[in-house]
């Protein structure tokens, strides 16, 4: 629905939004998108972050 109001020029865009989920610096499909979907697959705790984190990364 956001999208929709975005094209329509009814809201303003989010500033400052950052998809560096895991802090590294980078925002990387295969670290950082892994952590979104694992997440919206509903992946919590260690099943969540086990193998998704960039070095250099934080696991929150």
């Amino acid at each position: 629905m956001l999208g929709l109001a975005l094209l329509c020029g009814l809201a303003a865009p989010a500033t400052g939004f950052n998809l560096d989920i895991d802090d590294d610096g980078n925002a990387e499909p295969l670290t950082d998108g892994l952590l979104v979907i694992r997440y919206l697959f509903g992946f919590s705790g260690s099943s969540l972050i086990n193998g998704a984190i960039a070095g250099g990364g934080s696991a929150f």
